[in-house]
């Protein structure tokens, strides 16, 4: 659930910021901050506690014992078809597929293998089939990463798509980058998923997708700690780097002739995107 979701949410059923204050242990004025936008980002274990609170309120408001969030209700795979196409999202996978929310990690891992989505905070975005020129793009981009952790005998590990990361490491996000760097696979590598922030991720932007990486997954891999975010533009040839640091996002823009510093080894590794961009070409 965002900030904005668990906001109407709470408005609707008619829990206060005492009430929810005092189940979640969090300060009314925080409270206040958060519900009114002055706390744009509050952190991650406030988030969690805000929905906890937000579920054991409902728990017991109910006949039940169970309220109206479902955290685990499997999706109805029938009226998604019927919602997607009612919504003309076949085609135009950029947008959102906002219905029976929110969603679980348990719906997304329910989800059939012939549709393809990611989970954002609880919502379902549709995710179109990667190009030929993509594919092989995201190949060369992982090849290079990979050859240059073990020549520097790291102990970090690269990974290209398909594989879910659990980002938040919570019930409500699930995403695919096209490739991702993880420096202590001992902590968060599981035989099924990466679990947390991995240290660096690399997009490769498409027609169907260009706006959600630049937007929506930038803030999310912020939020999340995220320590350097690539996106690769085919169209243009050209990296837009962001180095995410503690009190600041450094950026820079390079082309495909050139030489990138890798930020999370401080400049000591490089990828040689000449090479990449010759191989891309070549057939």
């Amino acid at each position: 659930m965002t900030i904005e979701q668990m906001n109407q949410y709470r408005k609707r059923k008619g829990y206060t910021t005492a009430m929810i204050s005092k189940q979640s242990g969090i300060p009314v004025g925080t409270l206040q901050k958060i519900f009114c936008g002055q706390t744009q980002n509050p952190r991650l274990a406030t988030r969690r506690a805000l929905e906890n609170a937000l579920a054991e309120l409902d728990r017991q408001s109910a006949p039940n014992g169970w309220g109206e969030i479902t955290y685990d209700k499997p999706v109805d795979h029938k009226v998604m078809e019927r919602k997607l196409q009612e919504a003309s999202l076949y085609g135009a996978p950029d947008q959102a597929a906002r219905f029976l929310g929110p969603h679980s990690i348990k719906d997304y891992l329910a989800l059939p293998d012939s549709e393809r989505f990611e989970l954002i905070d609880g919502e379902f975005y549709a995710m179109a089939a990667p190009s030929v020129r993509h594919q092989e793009l995201a190949a060369l981009i992982w090849q290079a990463f990979s050859t240059r952790i073990r020549r520097k005998k790291e102990k970090c590990r690269a990974f290209i798509a398909p594989i879910d990361v659990q980002l938040d490491e919570d019930e409500w996000t699930m995403v695919q980058p096209d490739i991702v760097v993880v420096c202590k696979p001992e902590e968060k590598l599981t035989p099924e998923r990466i679990v947390g922030a991995p240290d660096l991720i690399v997009e490769i932007l498409s027609p169907a997708t260009a706006k959600r990486d630049q937007t929506v997954k930038y803030r999310k891999y912020e939020q999340a700690g995220v320590r350097e975010y690539w996106l690769v533009d085919p169209d243009k040839e050209r990296i837009l780097v962001y180095q995410m640091k503690e009190d600041r996002i450094d950026t820079a823009i390079y082309s495909f002739r050139d030489r990138i510093p890798v930020g999370i080894y401080d400049g000591k590794c490089s990828i040689d995107f000449a090479a990449i961009a010759d191989q891309l070409y070549s057939g």
